[in-house]
């Protein structure tokens, strides 16, 4: 809808490490730094004049996550 403003917060292993405010037809670009984390969790939140609001749609398009086969490995491998 127009006039609508979401929050993407991005959190690596429950740590907050990036956050981005986007405008309805507005995309933002979103960057994060998640080396060595295990779980990453993205988080949409609308922002109203009131605050914030549970009802909310956002669209992530074209989300990249690079690293290298051996990080994978390592990652995964118990130590």
């Amino acid at each position: 809808m127009p006039g609508t403003r979401v929050r993407v917060e991005v959190f690596a292993d429950g740590t907050p490490v990036a956050a981005v405010d986007a405008g309805y037809g507005q995309p933002a670009d979103l960057y994060a730094r998640v080396s060595g984390a295990l779980q990453l969790t993205v988080v949409a939140t609308a922002l109203t004049d009131s605050g914030s609001s549970r009802d909310t749609e956002a669209v992530l398009a074209d989300p990249t996550i690079l690293g290298s086969q051996q990080a994978i490995v390592d990652l995964t491998e118990d130590n």
